[in-house]
């Protein structure tokens, strides 16, 4: 080979090699690829009230392992149910139909993927009614950190007597809304969704939005009320209300 075809062709394979070059210094820069979700869902067809666990450990990421799970669990498109490095969980379903969930997976930098899969649900075999009372339920003690709740959500724990769907919300009344310029569904400022299933309790992580973050920026407490609906599998209904306070 001739010396310049021979300079030419190293050259090309050094380009090859290193994707990016960083700036003023011709160094190569490492190149962080986004991870690749993936979520098993099982089994993929249930009776109403049955788990179903969704599974995303095959998610994976080329430069390590993955930094964070998130969940949408009603299939709206937003991941109100954040799992941290934790790839698995399991929830029932208490309407039949198709139901659409979706898992979100972030790597070390921030980098996301989300991959979207799917449960048929059924109708609950004759005979599996007859219970009408509802659910008895339990809030643990909550944390009242505004400092924390703003960086990583309300953390809160709470108890069902028997398997239960739970939903969770935390928001703010009119008049505080309107002084934080939170106005109409914006005063309800994050949601999270779990499951038991049995007798037990459920640890929710309440992530508040981002036009809720900013409004609190400033603020040294705020008074809050946390919502919780539970649904047990014979459809009968509990929903509690607690105030609590949050400051710096």
């Amino acid at each position: 080979m001739r010396p310049r075809l021979f300079i030419l062709a190293f050259l090309c394979a050094c380009a090859l090699a290193s994707p990016a070059v960083a700036q003023g210094q011709g160094l190569p820069v490492p190149l962080n690829l986004p991870p690749i979700a993936r979520i098993d869902v099982t089994p993929q067809q249930a009776f109403v009230g049955k788990v179903v666990e969704l599974n995303g450990s095959r998610s994976t990421d080329f430069e390590g392992p993955i930094a964070n799970y998130e969940w949408d669990l009603d299939g709206d498109g937003v991941f109100e149910t954040d799992t941290d490095t934790a790839s698995a969980l399991g929830i029932a379903f208490f309407g039949p139909g198709r139901q659409i969930v979706r898992l979100r997976v972030t790597d070390s930098v921030g980098k996301t993927d989300d991959e979207t899969s799917f449960v048929d649900i059924f109708p609950a075999p004759a005979g599996f009614g007859g219970d009408t009372t509802p659910p008895s339920t339990n809030l643990f003690p909550v944390r009242r950190s505004l400092k924390l709740a703003l960086r990583r959500g309300i953390r809160v724990r709470y108890g069902c007597s028997e398997a239960c769907l739970i939903a969770g919300s935390v928001g703010v009344d009119r008049r505080t809304g309107r002084r934080l310029g939170l106005k109409g569904r914006n005063r309800t400022m994050g949601r999270a969704f779990s499951s038991t299933t049995k007798a037990g309790s459920k640890v929710l992580r309440l992530k508040l939005s981002r036009r809720a973050r900013r409004a609190l920026a400033k603020v040294k407490k705020v008074r809050v009320n946390l919502r919780f609906a539970v649904r047990d599998p014979a459809f009968n209904v509990r929903v509690t209300n607690h105030r609590i306070t949050l400051k710096r």
